[in-house]
């Protein structure tokens, strides 16, 4: 197995948050949750890179949804703040993409 020394210190560092934000918000402007981080993204940015980093993080409660491609299933994931934490798809999962 790969390990990565200070992974952890490279994810949560504001301009990867800020970059995750950015892949996270694109095509959904106009949905509250997003608009409503938007609006104050680097105050929200830097708390949420406060809490990764002290530990306190909690995320939201979790939503259900219907995926209808190709075919009918149930579904649930988690309300992130603004969908910065995003640990399937998200930039911050992903070590290479890191700066």
């Amino acid at each position: 197995m790969k390990t990565y020394k200070g992974l952890y210190e490279r994810i949560v560092t504001f301009e990867n948050l800020h970059e995750a934000f950015r892949k996270a918000a694109k095509g959904k402007g106009l949905r509250a949750d997003c608009a409503e981080f938007a609006y104050g993204r680097e105050r929200e940015i830097l708390l949420l890179q406060e809490e990764l980093q002290s530990g306190t993080y909690r995320h939201g409660p979790y939503r259900e949804f219907t995926v209808s491609d190709p075919k009918k299933e149930g579904e649930k994931n988690e309300v992130p703040r603004g969908g910065l934490v995003v640990p399937k798809s998200g930039r911050t999962a992903e070590p290479g993409n890191l700066r």
